[in-house]
């Protein structure tokens, strides 16, 4: 089975790679901020950083079963298909 991780695997132009790559990468960042956030947040409020640091390995958890659980797509001339 040829699982494709990445979006820009499945474009069939430039721009549409381009674009998708940079959706890819602000929600990445968006997500790599807010690590130090809630860790930041969750020490001042509690105290110490146990709880911060379970958070992200709950979160790291979740986001690597729902990438494994991720739907395949076809690239079919014309377009993306299911």
């Amino acid at each position: 089975m040829n699982k494709k991780l990445l979006p820009v695997e499945m474009t069939s132009s430039s721009e549409e790679a381009t674009s998708w790559a940079a959706m890819t990468h602000c929600i990445g960042f968006l997500i790599g901020t807010s690590g130090p956030l809630l860790t930041g947040y969750l020490h001042d409020r509690m105290g110490h950083f146990n709880e911060g640091i379970l958070a992200m390995v709950f979160i790291s958890i979740a986001m690597g079963i729902l990438s494994l659980t991720k739907k395949e797509y076809k690239n079919e001339p014309g377009g993306l298909h299911l």
